[in-house]
């Protein structure tokens, strides 16, 4: 499998931030810096991918990434992942059945950003693709939930809830 991704089980803090004005901000509030990271595994490289601050920086990054996909049979795209702890660009190329991903490494947690450069490129099923992202998308969504953001407090959540309910199947560890 070159591409897959294990989502863990992150702790929450549970709490709601009444300050917090977009997706990023509240995903930041509700996962402590101390819990367990998801992870992307490329060509057999684990990344770790900090919730709080990872996933918080990337969050609408996935949401357009998955939704243009989505939304189109084929295409190409680039996306510039600016976490300080996950510096990347993906370069996405794409038909009706596959999608290519041709990677070019900058920083990553866990010093393997040499071993990356070697392997830049994954290949795989786009529905295979969709579906890795989905469990961890659905713990992000659960625990904003639980910390009481709704549509009405934080008016973005729409978009990932809309992509979640998009997104057919879980991926091969949740399956």
């Amino acid at each position: 499998m070159q591409f897959y991704i294990q989502a863990g089980s992150p702790r929450s803090t549970e709490t709601f931030d009444e300050t917090d004005i977009n997706l990023s901000e509240a995903i930041e509030s509700v996962f402590p810096l101390y819990t367990e990271n998801g992870i992307i595994v490329w060509n057999g490289v684990y990344i770790p991918l900090s919730y709080k601050y990872d996933i918080s920086v990337m969050i609408i990054d996935i949401i357009n990434m998955l939704s243009t996909l989505k939304a189109n049979e084929e295409g190409d795209m680039q996306i510039s992942w600016s976490s300080d702890s996950f510096d990347a660009v993906w370069n996405l190329r794409w038909n009706l059945s596959e999608i290519v991903i041709s990677s070019e490494w900058n920083n990553v947690l866990g010093d393997v950003v040499d071993i990356l450069k070697t392997k830049p490129v994954v290949k795989l099923e786009k529905e295979h693709f969709f579906s890795e992202w989905k469990m961890m998308l659905k713990i992000v969504k659960d625990e904003l939930s639980k910390a009481g953001y709704t549509d009405s407090k934080l008016p973005d959540i729409h978009m990932l809830k809309d992509i979640l309910m998009r997104l057919e199947r879980f991926g091969i560890l949740y399956s």
